[in-house]
Order: C-alpha cells, then sequence, then structure tokens
C-alpha cells in the first residue's frame, strides 16, 4: 500500500532528524511484530506498527495480541496511521529525562 508505505518513510525521516535510530523489523517465524523499532538515545527503544492513513488498515488479531504482549513487558509499542500522530510519538520519545 502506497499510503503505508509513504508514511513509514516519513516516520523514519524525522525520527533520524531527532537522533532516534530506526530500523525496519522482521521477525522470522513470528508473525505479528511491529515493522519499526525505534532507539531513542539515552531512552528506552519502542515499537511502531504502521497502518494505512486511508483509515483501511486494521490490526490483526494477531498483531494486537503482539502489542499487548510488547506492552505488558514494560516496552512500548504505538500503532501510527497518521502524520500528527507519528509526530506526537517521536517528539514524546525523543525528549530528554521524565515520561515517555
Amino acid at each position: 500500500m502506497a499510503g503505508e508505505k509513504q508514511l513509514q518513510q516519513f516516520i523514519v525521516k524525522k525520527s533520524r532528524e531527532r537522533g532516534i535510530l530506526v530500523y525496519k523489523f522482521a521477525s522470522p517465524g513470528h508473525r505479528g511484530v511491529p515493522d519499526l523499532i525505534c532507539i531513542p538515545p539515552g531512552r528506552p527503544a519502542y515499537f511502531i506498527e504502521v497502518k494505512n492513513p486511508n483509515g483501511k488498515g486494521r490490526l490483526s488479531g494477531l498483531q494486537e495480541l503482539t502489542i499487548e504482549k510488547i506492552n505488558r513487558q514494560g516496552t512500548k509499542a504505538y500503532v501510527i496511521d497518521n502524520k500528527e500522530r507519528a509526530l506526537e510519538i517521536i517528539r514524546l520519545n525523543a525528549q530528554t529525562g521524565g515520561g515517555g
């Protein structure tokens, strides 16, 4: 899906501008794992599942379960389907000190 790919490229570009390492994440043998792993300097890593901004992208049951498991482990996993939400999450996780 072109929209999803473009949004993913936007997330990678804006994250890297803030000094966040971003990797396309593939987990062979483990379907449902989020698309990106993001590692900000001096902050915990987090995952991003990118969905099509046209509103048609939905999490599969396996993706929902995987994201819940990640969050229960104390690691953040976000679902992003628009640029505004992407920028919000990037800003939140690029901040130094405090919250996350």
